[in-house]
């Protein structure tokens, strides 16, 4: 059990890990998205690539929290 202020400290360094791991690998996703986009001119693809980047981003914060229990 964690005691007094090496509690606190801990719950900042697990935030700290969940947020430094979750951008650190939405950045890669955001990235390819973007070039894909830039790439091919379709509103299909657009229309589409919003709800994979909404799921990918939701397994990437879970993957995160998890690794950072």
């Amino acid at each position: 059990m964690v005691e007094g202020g090496d509690f606190a400290w801990t719950y900042f360094l697990m935030l700290r890990n969940i947020i430094v791991t979750f951008f650190h690998d939405a950045i890669w996703v955001a990235g390819f998205f973007y070039l894909l986009h830039k790439t091919f001119d379709s509103e299909r693809l657009k229309h589409i690539s919003k709800y994979v980047i909404l799921v990918v981003m939701a397994f990437l914060f879970l993957h995160s929290v998890l690794t950072s229990i």
